[in-house]
C-alpha cells in the first residue's frame, strides 16, 4: 500500500485549517506551539552535532524532523532524539515559573500543551521518538513484537477515541483532530519501518 497520503502536507495542511477553524478555543493554536517548542529542541541539537539546519515537514501524524541518518553513537542518537520532549518539559518549568508570577488561563494551557507534547512524544510508537528509542536500543530480534506493540498502542488509542467520541466525552473537533493522527499512527507503525 501507498503511504504517500499519510506523507501529503497538502492533507495535513486542510485537516489543520478545518480543526483551526472548528476550534474556537485557541488550544489547538497553543498545541501547534508546543509542537514548534519540541521540534526546535530537536533541531537544535541536530545543529549542535552537525553543524546543519535540518528540514522541518507537516505530516498527517504530525510536524517530523527530516534529518538524514546520522552515523552517530547511540548516545547522540539518544541526546537528538530527547531533546524534543526536553524543550517542552523545559518550556514547563518556565511556565509554572511565569504562573507563580501571574497566572492566566494562556499559561496554563501553554503549560497542559507542552507537558502533553513531551508525554505524547515519548509514547513508543514508530513515528514518535519513543519508539526510535525503542528501535535504537531494542535488540534485533525483538523487532517483529516492537512493531505489534507499537501497532497496537496506536489501535487502541483510536478506538479510546472513537469510543470516547461516541459516549460524548470528547468534543467532536477533538475527535476530529485525533483520528486522522492515530490513523496514520497506526499506519507507520505497522507498515513504515523508518
Amino acid at each position: 500500500m501507498n503511504n504517500k497520503i499519510f506523507r501529503s502536507p497538502v492533507l495535513a495542511l486542510g485537516v489543520l485549517c478545518l480543526l483551526l477553524l472548528l476550534d474556537g478555543t485557541g488550544i489547538l493554536r497553543l498545541a501547534i506551539l508546543a509542537s514548534l517548542v519540541h521540534e526546535s529542541g530537536h533541531c537544535l541539537v541536530y545543529y549542535l552535532q552537525t553543524k546543519k539546519i535540518p528540514c522541518v515537514s507537516l505530516e498527517l501524524a504530525g510536524i517530523s524532523l527530516q534529518a538524514q541518518r546520522l552515523h552517530q553513537s547511540r548516545t547522540k542518537q539518544t541526546l537528538l532524539l530527547l531533546a524534543g520532549p526536553a524543550a517542552n518539559f523545559i518550556a514547563c518549568g518556565i511556565l509554572i515559573c511565569l504562573i507563580q508570577y501571574q497566572a492566566t488561563y494562556g499559561r496554563y494551557f501553554f503549560l497542559a500543551a507542552n507537558l502533553f507534547a513531551g508525554c505524547y512524544n515519548l509514547l513508543p510508537l514508530s513515528a514518535l521518538d519513543g519508539g526510535r528509542l525503542l528501535r535504537l536500543w531494542l535488540p534485533e530480534k525483538f523487532e517483529g513484537v516492537a512493531i505489534f506493540l507499537q501497532w497496537a498502542i496506536a489501535v487502541g488509542m483510536l478506538l479510546w477515541v472513537i469510543y470516547k467520541t461516541i459516549h460524548q466525552e470528547m468534543p467532536i473537533w477533538m475527535s476530529a483532530a485525533l483520528i486522522p493522527i492515530f490513523i496514520a499512527l497506526a499506519w507507520k507503525s505497522y507498515w513504515q519501518r523508518d
